[in-house]
């Protein structure tokens, strides 16, 4: 049974929280996109329907606060079945990836020290132009170890990847162009990883949401929510073994209703 009650807050309730939990909205700086509430609520919910255990996010923002709080609702629920079930080596963390040092910290900031403060790993990476499985694309230079059942993919922009493959990059900014499209391949790289019952959504992205379902090896569905533009994989797989059979455990069975 889930440790406790906690509802799944509607759209109103989110923004509600989100606004009076926030330590300046209005001071952010110009380059910092404002919230866009359907979309950070659609996120959240996703999160929570999905019993999601551990977060990892590529490109930090207010996506960052819906992620946390999702996470730490999750964590009040069901700590003591992943303490007793799971041997799971990152619990109701968030690792969430950023090219920009001031990007990453402005996110970082806006969460209350209630959400799971202390199990946020804020990692800041340079981004470059790569190749896999011979099609160029780009890689963020770290990635360090994290296991995730829940993924968002949101950066990097364009603008922040270094470097060419064979004189092409993605930042057509550099001739006075308009950017070229992001083609983040990290997943790519992960998926050998990632445990039966994990989700992965992109925001927007879709010529990156196609590269990456063209080069997945393992069995995924795919769905594209257009009313939020956010693309969804979730690998229906068999489970490794006991460990991640507890996992599809938890995100399956019939609780209370909560």
């Amino acid at each position: 049974m889930p440790d406790q009650k906690v509802p799944i807050l509607s759209e109103l309730e989110f923004k509600n929280y989100i606004l009076a939990s926030r330590n300046d909205i209005e001071g952010d700086e110009e380059l910092i996109y404002p919230p866009n509430f359907s979309d950070l609520h659609s996120l959240y919910r996703k999160v929570r329907i999905e019993r999601s255990v551990a977060v990892l996010e590529f490109g930090s923002g207010w996506s960052t606060f819906a992620l946390a709080k999702a996470l730490d609702e999750n964590s009040q629920l069901y700590s003591s079945f992943v303490n007793e079930k799971i041997r799971h080596p990152n619990p109701f963390c968030l690792m969430t990836i950023d090219a920009s040092e001031e990007f990453s910290a402005t996110a970082i900031n806006r969460i209350p020290h209630n959400l799971l403060k202390d199990r946020i790993m804020p990692i800041v990476s340079d981004v470059r132009m790569a190749t896999v499985n011979g099609q160029v694309c780009h890689l963020f230079d770290t990635v360090p170890p994290f296991t995730a059942d829940f993924i968002y993919l949101d950066g990097p922009d364009c603008d922040q990847v270094q470097g060419e493959v064979n004189g092409m990059s993605v930042g057509f900014n550099r001739l006075g162009k308009h950017y070229g499209l992001p083609m983040a391949a990290d997943l790519i790289r992960l998926e050998p990883f990632f445990w039966a019952g994990t989700s992965i959504v992109t925001d927007g992205r879709g010529a990156n949401a196609y590269f990456l379902r063209s080069n997945f090896k393992r069995d995924w569905t795919y769905l594209y929510d257009e009313k939020v533009d956010q693309h969804i994989f979730n690998l229906k797989e068999a489970p490794f073994g006991k460990i991640s059979k507890a996992l599809l455990e938890l995100k399956t069975i019939k609780w209370e209703k909560i």
